[in-house]
């Protein structure tokens, strides 16, 4: 083998910049998402996306502690996470779900293989699948203005084509981030 290769446990590159001011300009990025989300599905959608950031964010204050460790909650890691895990999830699902996926998010995805930065895979998006397992019909199931209807790639799927206008305004059924077109752009631009 070549001297030149080393191997290194994850993050391979890592930032100038510390872990603290990168999860804080997320937060930001998806700020217009949040916002949108409130705009667009009511405070049904801000109390998921809180219940997911706090049970992230209690999760791991509560590993931490239990563990006599240093307390790592300040840099925001969980609260990315948290938020994540929220937009990926419908407005109307129950609260217990968010509550669940953020701690499974934190506890076995991150906490478990050594914390943020050692994980393999994206944790709010690992839950997301172990939720989509767990209660397959809640994550399916995207109501708006009271009307359950098909989300945009339902429509793909069954040969349609949902409206490009439609699905840029928001106008759709989906996850609160899915809906949202242009609010991840603003936050894509930041």
């Amino acid at each position: 083998m070549s001297d030149s290769l080393s191997v290194k446990a994850s993050p391979r590159i890592k930032p100038g910049a510390r872990w603290g001011t990168l999860m804080f300009d997320m937060e930001i990025a998806l700020l217009p998402v949040v916002l949108f989300a409130a705009y667009r599905f009511g405070f049904g959608a801000i109390k998921i996306i809180m219940a997911s950031v706090l049970a992230c964010v209690l999760t791991e204050w509560l590993y931490d502690v239990c563990l006599k460790r240093e307390v790592g909650i300040t840099d925001g890691t969980a609260v990315v996470t948290g938020l994540l895990l929220g937009l990926t999830l419908p407005s109307d699902i129950n609260l217990y779900v968010p509550v669940i996926g953020g701690i499974f998010a934190t506890l076995i995805v991150v906490l478990l293989y050594g914390g943020y930065g050692q994980h393999f895979m994206l944790p709010a998006l690992a839950s997301r699948c172990f939720l989509l397992i767990s209660f397959a019909d809640e994550m399916t199931t995207y109501t708006i203005d009271g009307i359950s209807s098909a989300t945009p790639l339902t429509v793909l799927q069954q040969g349609g084509a949902p409206s490009l206008m439609d699905m840029f305004l928001g106008n759709i059924n989906g996850s609160i981030v899915e809906v949202s077109t242009i609010a991840v752009l603003i936050g894509f631009a930041y």
